[in-house]
């Protein structure tokens, strides 16, 4: 409550921000993000929900948890949202394009990848120009 007050934001989203369950177990040196008043962080980016999106892919793209994308967006059913639909993500480390990469092990496959990480194998293509999602190699590094 303390840190809350001194940035001027609620208890309640500093536990949002952060997925902490119980505001009375935080740790000395533990790192937390805290938004601006209005709900920005370090940038605001508008995500246009396409067909074959889950809220948890979306979630898993920009690093953040799917509870920080409901609440940021007002969603109390994360397996309701529509094509079309323009989604506010608050996050300090987005470049642009995914969050994260991946190194190819032998037997992967793009499918099960997307699976991992909650996307389809229409994103990956997409994000790391595959034109063929059959041919994939061990040691290739994508963009998840």
């Amino acid at each position: 409550s303390g840190i809350a007050q001194n940035f001027g934001v609620s208890v309640s989203n500093l536990q949002t921000w952060n997925n902490i369950s119980n505001a009375n177990e935080i740790y000395a040196g533990q790192t937390l993000l805290i938004y601006n008043s209005n709900g920005g962080g370090g940038s605001k980016v508008s995500y246009t929900v396409q067909s074959g999106d889950t809220l948890s892919g979306i979630a898993a793209r920009f690093g953040v948890s799917v509870s920080q994308l409901s609440s940021w967006n007002g969603i109390s059913d994360p397996n309701k949202i529509y094509i079309g639909q323009v989604l506010s993500v608050y996050t300090s480390g987005y470049s642009g394009g995914g969050s994260k990469s991946y190194t190819i092990q032998s037997g992967d496959t793009l499918s099960s990848i997307a699976t991992k990480y909650g996307v389809t194998v229409n994103q990956l293509s997409s994000w790391n120009n595959i034109s063929d999602p059959n041919k994939i190699y061990a040691g290739q590094i994508i963009t998840v």
